[in-house]
């Protein structure tokens, strides 16, 4: 994994592990977020429903995780480090680090694991 150097990174971990470290150099946005999302199905839109790849048992699993990433201003480039499902009981933290090295961001969208 090669290194980068940024201004303000975050650390984020899940009960004690660290996941990731990310930056955008001295220019961006950088964003941590958990999230839970449980839908009523009678609020599925009928053009949604009509889609031949729609899956109603996958629309409405309720969803808990958390999710980072931003955006690098000197590229213009959306990056992500993580997104992940949780569960209750769960652990996330999020520590603001000084100026130093990050990791690579992942290719592509992000993708809870």
């Amino acid at each position: 994994m090669t290194q980068r150097f940024a201004s303000v990174r975050l650390e984020v971990s899940v009960n004690g592990e660290v996941r990731c470290v990310g930056g955008v150099g001295d220019f961006g946005v950088l964003s941590a977020i958990v999230g839970w999302v449980r839908r009523h199905p009678d609020r599925i839109h009928p053009d949604v429903r009509s889609d031949s790849e729609f899956d109603e048992a996958e629309m409405l699993k309720e969803r808990i995780d958390v999710q980072f990433g931003g955006l690098d201003s000197r590229t213009d480039r959306h990056v992500h480090w993580l997104a992940e499902c949780l569960k209750p009981g769960d652990v996330v933290s999020i520590r603001i680090l000084a100026e130093g090295e990050y990791d690579d961001p992942q290719e592509g969208p992000p993708v809870r694991q």
